[in-house]
């Protein structure tokens, strides 16, 4: 049986979501590259195969490109810093100098992931935001040396770390006070999330996030009803697809916005939920958070359950 390669792949996708060579490979390769990469000639590293399967929406564990241990040694501390940052932790500086001192040095793609989980540490030192921005996007300029935020364009594709970059810079924008800016980049990420351009597994990852992001940020604005339909959306996404990790922030808004939109009854029902959730996982300091936040609004005293 033929086998179907990694150029091959790349070349048929890229043909028939219609996209330029020129388009595709934008700050990963050359046009020339690419097209020995399609044809055959040429096999990509690993990291350069990953990057063009992501822009064009593809899943990269159906190809096999050999590694060397140093970039098994820095996929795998990507992975771990990934994690700890998921799980809401911010102690990644000694794995970052891990990644940046192995024997190998950095392709384009590692570099970029390093420079952006500097300015993620650098954030969580409480750097100022003008110097975390700096970081987000001298990384995004390394695949995409002419970004401009300010010419955002429905031709661009992306990596899946090249959105998370865009989101970090929305919510530095909104940290630095630049709420238009922030507004534009999220919900710009919002649409290139629900088009046809990612795979679902992507979707699945990065999407509920930048539906959190946009109803919190509605919220801070007293735009309610915006905040509403944003929450809800994720929230019906989130069950719909399995996706739980944020269904009690999605809950949690839908409810919030609700009361603020005069369906009281409606709303608490969500914040109940909310609040169950919250107390499976255990995040108790959430409660007490939110509690306060509600009862700022409306008298509410929360139901309590055993599990």
């Amino acid at each position: 049986m033929p086998q179907y390669s990694v150029g091959q792949a790349i070349k048929c996708c890229r043909e028939r979501k219609n996209i330029s060579q020129t388009i595709l490979c934008d700050g990963i390769c050359s046009v020339g590259t690419l097209s020995r990469i399609e044809n055959g000639q040429q096999n990509p590293s690993a990291t350069m195969m990953e990057a063009l399967l992501e822009r064009l929406g593809l899943p990269i564990g159906l190809y096999n490109i050999p590694v060397t241990e140093v970039r098994f040694k820095r996929a795998s501390l990507e992975q771990q810093i990934t994690h700890i940052l998921a799980g809401l932790g911010n102690d990644i500086e000694k794995m970052l100098e891990e990644y940046a001192n192995l024997s190998e040095p950095m392709d384009k793609f590692e570099q970029q992931f390093y420079q952006f989980m500097t300015g993620v540490q650098k954030h969580f030192e409480r750097f100022a935001p003008e110097k975390v921005l700096s970081y987000y996007l001298d990384a995004l300029k390394i695949t995409y040396p002419k970004f401009d935020l300010n010419a955002l364009s429905e031709e661009k594709y992306f990596t899946e770390l090249e959105l998370i970059i865009l989101n970090n810079i929305a919510l530095e924008e909104r940290r630095f006070g630049n709420n238009g800016k922030a507004e534009e980049i999220l919900f710009y990420l919002k649409e290139y999330y629900e088009s046809d351009k990612l795979d679902d597994a992507s979707v699945g990852r990065q999407y509920p996030v930048i539906l959190a992001n946009l109803a919190n940020w509605m919220e801070a604005a007293g735009r309610f009803q915006e905040e509403y339909e944003i929450a809800k959306l994720g929230l019906d996404f989130c069950i719909r697809e399995g996706k739980l990790s944020l269904v009690d922030v999605m809950a949690f808004n839908t409810g919030y916005s609700l009361i603020h939109l005069g369906k009281k009854e409606e709303g608490i029902k969500y914040i109940d939920q909310a609040f169950s959730i919250m107390e499976l996982k255990g995040q108790k300091g959430r409660i007490e958070q939110n509690l306060e936040y509600v009862q700022k609004v409306i008298p509410y005293e929360r139901p309590t359950h055993k599990f």
